[in-house]
């Protein structure tokens, strides 16, 4: 009975870890590189969102994560960081 407990749990504990890496595996079709809250456009908000999603306030979508990958600038790297958010406000005040 425990060790089949165990290999439930762990089991689970595995599943939880692969789970995300299947979900962003998929490409997203029609995300707007940029636009992390759907509205359809670049925005300052979407920015902050991004920011959030860097410092641990937000967890990201599997949408939000395909739209937010946008530096370093020509070749996204595949992670969120505030080098991505800086792109992002840039784009939404028409610099990029």
């Amino acid at each position: 009975m425990r060790r089949t407990l165990l290999y439930v749990a762990l089991a689970s504990i595995l599943a939880s870890l692969l789970l995300p890496l299947a979900a962003s595996a998929a490409p997203i079709i029609g995300v707007r590189k940029g636009d992390l809250d759907g509205d359809g456009r670049v925005t300052v908000r979407d920015a902050q969102i991004c920011l959030m999603i860097v410092v641990g306030k937000i967890r990201p979508t599997p949408a939000q994560i395909a739209a937010a990958d946008v530096a370093p600038k020509g070749r996204p790297d595949g992670r969120i960081t505030v080098g991505d958010a800086v792109v992002i406000n840039r784009m939404a005040v028409g610099l990029e």
